[in-house]
């Protein structure tokens, strides 16, 4: 069952990033015609609501995800990456040092060198990969 409802809501949160570009190409299209800029402001309205709806979505998958490597009997038992895949949960995909500043504000204390050496057993492990995109930035693998 909680397969199911993952699947469903990363079916809905497709469904609605495929919404906000076809309401992206056509405010694009409305602002160059320049003929109808009431309709175009309508439209960056519709957006807008849909991203309320989106992103809330987003955080949900990414909790779904991490709530399923931390039951995994595998996975790093250790504070510190129970940790590290609940804040790359909550906050999408962040570089080390925006990790050891949310570590930080966590638990008081964080270092760089024990952060990078963590995520890069999380990776290994399969739980954290890359993010696309400039930078080393880091995500809950999928």
């Amino acid at each position: 069952m909680a397969k199911n409802a993952a699947d469903r809501l990363r079916n809905l949160d497709e469904k609605l990033d495929a919404i906000m570009k076809r309401l992206d190409v056509i405010e694009q299209v409305l602002l160059m015609s320049g003929e109808y800029p009431y309709i175009a402001s309508a439209v960056r309205s519709m957006r807008q609501g849909v991203a309320l709806y989106s992103e809330p979505l987003k955080v949900l998958d990414r909790l779904t995800t991490a709530r399923k490597y931390l039951r995994r009997r595998t996975a790093l038992r250790d504070e510190l990456s129970q940790t590290i895949i609940g804040i790359l949960a909550v906050r999408g995909s962040l570089n080390i040092s925006q990790v050891t500043r949310e570590l930080q504000a966590v638990r008081g204390k964080a270092s760089r060198r024990i952060v990078r050496e963590r995520l890069r057993r999380l990776q290994e492990e399969g739980a954290v990969c890359e993010a696309e995109g400039l930078g080393h930035r880091y995500e809950l693998a999928r």
